[in-house]
């Protein structure tokens, strides 16, 4: 006996592939990246990252 339902269950993005995903948010990865760079440089001034 087979059932079918009226629709399928379909997997949601976070089962898509990293690389499907990456290029549809270039943006936040790009903006990740200037984050990290900024706080290195920072921290190269000497500047504490721990301070307020």
């Amino acid at each position: 006996i087979a059932v079918r339902g009226r629709r399928w269950a379909a997997l949601s993005a976070r089962y898509d592939a990293p690389a499907a995903r990456a290029e549809q948010e270039p943006d936040s990865e790009v903006s990740a990246s200037r984050q990290e760079r900024a706080l290195w440089e920072a921290l190269d001034r000497g500047e504490d990252p721990t301070r307020p």
